[in-house]
């Protein structure tokens, strides 16, 4: 059998920099949890069950959150088993049921990332917030000298400026940025009206001029073409699968950041989306990956 190489591996589920050390709370659907296949093999091995458990609970607060690291000897430890390799090595396989490593070299687990993900969303929308709240004070108090809130995906793509006084550096450029944003958005959102009205979403990726060349990040208002919808469906999965697999695709390009989070041509991205999404997850049928007991609704990120 030959090795997996990183690129083998699928890309991460959450951001590099997604930091949830600051949320105390991770929310788990008690119904799918003793639902799941984990609870149905763990439960004859308390251990391995308990040990799961910590470990899910452990990822929340490593960064990126939903991950841990691929190394037994620290495995061991954030499972409050010290050094006692024996005991892990024993219940290992269970207690990771559900974990997928990425090309990253760390683990994640889908149904974490994806609690992890939605968080993560309503941290930066905070974030975006209060920033611009800063800027109206600002403008309030220096009338001469006022600066235009960035909408979130301006505000994404100026790498999250967290100071009124960083804007004063792009506020020359911040025009032809603003316009490049909006273009970007009209396009998506002439995409979406053709999609769902003709079954047709090309103009989606009709960038031109700069947009051509570096691409566009995913509006804050998409919503994904009936057509895009239809190539997964022509792949075998189902409706239900197809929704949830949108709505992820969707959270993850809105919140994902650097220089990878746009893209010349999100139809594409989507399709590549589709044919990575791994096979324990079928067409057609919703099953449970182990872990935590939710149904997974993440592809490959």
């Amino acid at each position: 059998m030959t090795a997996m190489t990183g690129e083998d591996f699928p890309e991460p589920l959450t951001p590099a920099d997604c930091d949830l050390r600051d949320f105390p709370r991770f929310m788990i659907n008690i119904t799918k949890l003793f639902g799941s296949s984990f609870n149905a093999k763990a439960s004859r091995t308390p251990l391995a069950w308990m040990l799961g458990s910590k470990l899910w609970f452990r990822s929340w607060h490593q960064v990126p959150a939903g991950s841990l690291p691929d190394d037994d000897d620290e495995l061991c430890y954030l499972a409050e088993l010290g050094f006692d390799r024996v005991t892990w090595d024993s219940a290992r396989e269970l207690t990771m049921h559900g974990w997928i490593k990425c090309n990253d070299g760390r683990l994640y687990h889908p149904v974490v990332a994806e609690e992890a993900l939605e968080a993560w969303g309503r941290k930066l929308k905070k974030r975006h917030l209060t920033y611009c709240a800063a800027i109206r004070k600002h403008n309030e108090r220096h009338p001469d000298d006022k600066r235009e809130a960035p909408d979130f995906e301006e505000w994404q793509a100026l790498n999250r400026p967290d100071k009124v006084t960083q804007m004063s550096r792009v506020t020359g450029g911040s025009k032809s940025r603003s316009s490049h944003a909006k273009n970007g958005s009209k396009g998506q959102g002439q995409g979406q009206g053709q999609g769902q009205g003709q079954g047709q979403g090309h103009s989606i990726n009709t960038l031109k001029g700069d947009a051509a060349t570096r691409g566009t990040r995913l509006a804050d208002d998409f919503v994904m073409p009936d057509d895009w919808k239809g190539y997964a469906a022509s792949k075998g999965y189902s409706r239900p699968v197809i929704e949830r697999e949108a709505e992820k695709f969707t959270l993850h390009w809105q919140t994902k950041t650097g220089k990878d989070a746009t893209k010349i041509d999100w139809r594409k991205a989507w399709q590549k989306w589709v044919l990575g999404i791994p096979p324990e997850r079928g067409a057609g049928h919703q099953q449970n990956l182990g872990g935590s007991g939710f149904t997974p609704i993440s592809g490959p990120c």
